[in-house]
């Protein structure tokens, strides 16, 4: 009973941790909902484009830069 007032409780501490990912996540929310519907449907475009094209860089990268030293990143 003492240590969980002195420490707070399991849940209190989570709650604690958690803070700043909800702190952003409430900031994503303002930014967003003031979006057209056309607009999120550009920047989906966007993220999606972007999401490939690192695949296929991390991809490229992982199976070529062992076997080829002009592609291996200096150390």
């Amino acid at each position: 009973m003492v240590l969980s007032k002195l420490f707070g409780t399991k849940s209190d501490r989570e709650v604690k941790k958690l803070a700043p990912t909800i702190g952003q996540i409430n900031q994503m929310y303002e930014s967003l909902s003031s979006k057209s519907d056309d607009e999120l449907v550009v920047r989906t475009d966007e993220l999606r484009d972007f999401v490939i094209n690192t695949r296929q860089d991390t991809w490229y990268f992982q199976n070529y830069s062992a076997q080829n030293p002009i592609v291996r990143l200096k150390s």
